[in-house]
């Protein structure tokens, strides 16, 4: 037989709160009783009333307003004083002991006094208030009805009829003491406790340190029965509706399979699917038309997306060996948590030779770090016994040959951002392109985020920063271009298929030629903040310490605009040579020394390395909420402020036009330092398709980068309502942490090749001339494949040898013609 000892109400303290389970307070509980119904009653001594919990664990009172008196009368407004026992028959009486008093609450809620005298201790048989108590401190109820008191002070069990008569039932004038024997000649002292067995025995304990038995052949107390409740037919119902197609309205097709399914059913139990079918996609002119239309469903198999849909409908989840990584990973994508979390515990408890290098391989093909890490972990300490007994799964790890390259750590906590289309909306991973963005300028956006001290300052950025930035800038263009209709619906693309046709805009169409770059800067700025105090805020709920780097660079028309905190770093590489386009934010530098110091906080040399505060090796983060000041929240400057044009002039040239295509791939490695190392936990490789940006401003951007984990945007789908450009923030509140980026902006020009984002992991290897050089020499070497060439970046960084950090690299290739 196993067992476990958990908390049933109330939170430690002593307090008065009625909420549920342990976020409720009681104070000083001594007693309690069930009913037949299943709620507990409490008596709560200190707070004089008698509490209740039910059978779901909320408490509340259920007699006794908290305020110390006697009062009888309605039990919502009666008073008790410091009551002691409690006890409840199966008609719905409850019986209080209470100021030396025994108190009766009946079926519908009134209370009044059935023996004793309010406050007045002291002995005497009798009717009613002519009988007297010192201090009853516990009772029982036998079968007849009958109440059964532990009349501490008085030393004797007494007895209170159901007609109100109130007799010693055992025990004598003589005083405490210790004696055995007949009820009469018994001695007890100080009874503190009672209660009645399925014999009719008598129980009772007290002062004298023992329990003694009574075979008193009272009635035992009469149970009754809990009706018999017949089992829910609901989830065999609902199977049964899955499985009936006669009634269903909508055709889902996964690998050449169809599936059919209830729109109204799936867009009640799933944000995701709601969007797709009731929203403002293409997905729900298909849902409208009926059955008939069918709706591709991408990146999973028939028996896992059949699961998924069975727990909808059932909220049961069922699932193969074969089929759960699919599962966990298509819950990921429309963001069903609890069927995320199932599967990835299900995978942790059932790791084994034959299935650790499948599940490895797939998990780095869904870029689930979560499994990745732990699948990585147990190939790497099972390599001998995987040879042994799955010699056949070894091919696949000579297939992914990146996923045995070493690393010196054992979890990634890096993160990044890759949007090449900034039209594109993402659900799932599904991508949905914003009606009208054809007239709008080319977006694009990319970020670098190297977490310390953990990964949920990281995570939580990569999601967040460039969902809110987006709907910035569609409200930008909206106010900008005075176009009304990007409000329309987003139709649904396949980034696996053909390429679609750009949509000609109309004639007259507007477009925006000349961005307000100052603007842009300020939209930056404002989602930095934005996200900075969404992070803070997370952090002080979820007691979060740890934070992370920000390196990213928005593509908007001919223009791109840099924004950096941290140690992350991105260098351009034109005409071959290689051109830093932001500072790192380290504390030995002489700005941001003087700027720490000025906000209260001091930088120590520790083994050769300034630190703030003696601990940490950079000066702006994201997170990190201890050294930032308690009520912190991160804000852009004014307008006004010179820092927001802090772009050097030898960052600026000649204006370009760019051309039209994007080609994007992925490489990461973090590791684990064992031979088979956690660069495969880290390890990514994602290769897509060409996807049209749009017409607007021409731009060709191809990109490649690498990291541990691609993010799920959180957006909704569909732009934000139209408004002015953001106003200016109040300026940066003080702090030895700043979470204020600085901001670089530039013309692309004809002679720009490529830009790099990475994490310091790269830097700390290589300075920037050798970095680039790496990269130009994966592009030669692999026919111009930048996902090649960044895979090859990493690599290198790997095999130097003096790598002690996660490694993530982003590297966007640029194609720009002259205007």
């Amino acid at each position: 037989m196993s067992c476990a000892v958990s908390s049933l109400a109330g939170s430690g303290h002593a307090g008065f709160e009625n909420r549920r389970g342990t976020a409720s307070q009681l104070n000083n509980p001594t007693n309690l009783t069930i009913t037949t119904y299943g709620d507990v009653l409490i008596a709560d001594w200190g707070n004089h009333c008698i509490r209740k919990i039910s059978p779901f664990g909320d408490v509340t009172t259920f007699a006794g307003t908290g305020v110390t008196g006697h009062v009888d009368g309605p039990r919502a407004s009666a008073e008790f004083a410091t009551p002691c026992g409690i006890a409840a028959d199966s008609a719905g009486n409850v019986y209080v002991a209470d100021n030396h008093c025994i108190r009766h609450i009946s079926p519908d809620g009134e209370v009044r006094t059935i023996a004793g005298q309010p406050g007045t201790p002291g002995f005497a048989d009798g009717q009613g208030a002519a009988a007297m108590f010192n201090t009853p401190l516990d009772l029982a109820i036998d079968g007849e009805g009958n109440l059964i008191v532990a009349d501490c002070m008085n030393h004797r069990i007494r007895r209170v009829t159901p007609q109100g008569d109130k007799t010693v039932f055992a025990g004598n004038n003589a005083g405490a003491g210790y004696s055995d024997g007949a009820p009469s000649d018994a001695l007890f002292q100080n009874l503190t406790g009672i209660a009645i067995d399925a014999e009719g025995n008598i129980l009772v304990c007290g002062g004298d340190h023992r329990i003694r038995v009574i075979a008193a052949g009272v009635t035992p107390p009469r149970i009754l029965p809990l009706p018999q409740i017949p089992p829910s037919s609901r989830v065999a119902q609902m199977a049964a509706l899955l499985s009936d197609p006669s009634r269903a309205d909508v055709t889902f097709v996964v690998e050449g399979e169809k599936i059919k399914a209830h729109s109204v059913l799936l867009a009640a139990r799933s944000e995701y699917f709601e969007r797709m079918l009731c929203g403002g996609f293409a997905e729900a002119g298909s849902s409208a038309a009926g059955s008939a239309a069918q709706i591709p469903i991408q990146n999973t198999t028939p028996a896992a997306f059949r699961a998924l849909l069975r727990y909808l409908y059932t909220d049961e989840l069922a699932f193969s060996e074969d089929d759960v990584v699919h599962v966990m990973h298509k819950a990921h994508e429309i963001d069903e948590r609890r069927v995320y979390a199932h599967c990835l515990r299900y995978c942790q408890e059932h790791l084994a030779p034959p299935n650790a290098i499948g599940w490895l391989v797939l998990a780095d093909k869904y870029h689930m770090a979560e499994l990745r890490d732990v699948a990585s972990s147990y190939v790497a300490h099972n390599m001998r016994r995987i040879r042994m007994v799955a010699r056949d799964s070894m091919h696949l790890l000579a297939a992914n040959p990146t996923l045995m390259l070493e690393g010196p750590r054992q979890t990634m906590e890096d993160r990044h951002t890759n949007a090449d289309d900034g039209w594109e909306a993402g659900v799932g991973r599904q991508a949905h392109r914003i009606v009208g963005s054809n007239t709008w300028p080319q977006c694009a956006f990319y970020g670098v985020f190297d977490g310390h001290g953990g990964a949920r300052t990281a995570t939580a950025v990569s999601r967040s920063l460039w969902s809110d930035l987006q709907g910035r800038l569609v409200r930008y263009c909206e106010a900008a271009s005075g176009d009304g209709n990007s409000g329309g619906g987003l139709p649904a693309t396949d980034p696996d298929g053909p390429e679609p046709a750009a949509e000609a805009p109309p004639v007259g169409a507007p477009t925006i030629e000349a961005p307000d770059v100052a603007t842009l800067t300020e939209m930056c700025l404002a989602s930095f903040a934005a996200t900075e105090a969404d992070v803070i805020a997370q952090g002080r709920r979820g007691r979060w310490t740890d934070g992370c780097t920000a390196v990213t660079c928005l593509l908007f028309g001919r223009h791109l605009i840099v924004a950096n905190l941290g140690d992350s770093r991105i260098v351009l590489c034109t005409g071959g040579k290689a051109v830093r386009l932001s500072e790192d934010h380290k504390p030995s530098n002489p700005k941001e020394l003087a700027r720490i110091q000025k906000a209260g906080g001091f930088v120590r040399s520790v083994m050769g390395i300034s630190r703030l505060n003696g601990d940490l090796s950079l000066s702006r983060a994201f997170g990190d909420g201890e050294y930032k000041r308690p009520a912190s929240r991160s804000s852009p400057p004014a307008r006004s402020s010179p820092a927001l044009r802090a772009s050097p002039p030898s960052l600026r040239s000649q204006s370009s036009k760019l051309a039209s295509r994007a080609l994007r791939g992925v490489a990461g490695r973090g590791g684990a330092g064992a031979a088979l190392a956690a660069a495969l936990a880290g390890a990514e490789l994602v290769a897509g398709d060409g996807k049209e940006n749009g017409e607007g401003g021409g731009d060709e951007i191809s990109v490649s980068s690498a990291g541990s984990e691609s993010t799920v945007s959180s957006h909704s789908g569909a732009p934000a309502p139209r408004s002015a450009p953001p106003a200016p923030a109040p300026p940066e509140p003080e702090g030895p942490l700043s979470a204020i980026p600085d901001i670089f902006e530039r013309k692309l020009d004809p002679a720009d090749q490529f830009l790099l984002l990475a994490c310091d992991g790269v830097w700390d290897v290589f300075s920037d001339e050798v970095a680039v050089k790496h990269v130009l020499s994966g592009l030669s070497g692999s026919g111009n494949d930048p996902r090649k060439a960044a895979d090859y970046l990493v690599e290198q960084v790997l095999r130097s040898g003096r790598c002690t950090d996660n490694v993530t690299a982003l590297v966007v290739l640029l194609k720009v013609e002259r205007a």
